[in-house]
């Protein structure tokens, strides 16, 4: 059995960073595996590693990927 180590990841940091330096950067800490907050509340966060903002402002209750309606059918 392997030993896994995992992180939350946030949309807007993928966006931003892409995944091969997100996984780069999880692996040089050992991270090898990380969970995909794919919906979030609000807040306000400050992002110093990252290249592109300083700080990130998500919308409340948001859901980032597009939910397909065929799993609600019936």
């Amino acid at each position: 059995m392997s030993d896994e180590y995992s992180v939350w990841v946030y949309p807007w940091d993928l966006h931003d960073l892409g995944v091969a330096e997100t996984n780069a950067r999880m692996a040089e800490i050992g991270v090898n595996t990380f969970s995909l907050a794919t919906s979030y509340h609000a807040g306000r966060f400050l992002q110093p590693g990252n290249p592109h903002r300083r700080m990130y402002f998500p919308e409340d209750c948001t859901v980032y990927y597009r939910p397909s309606v065929d799993i609600w059918a019936g």
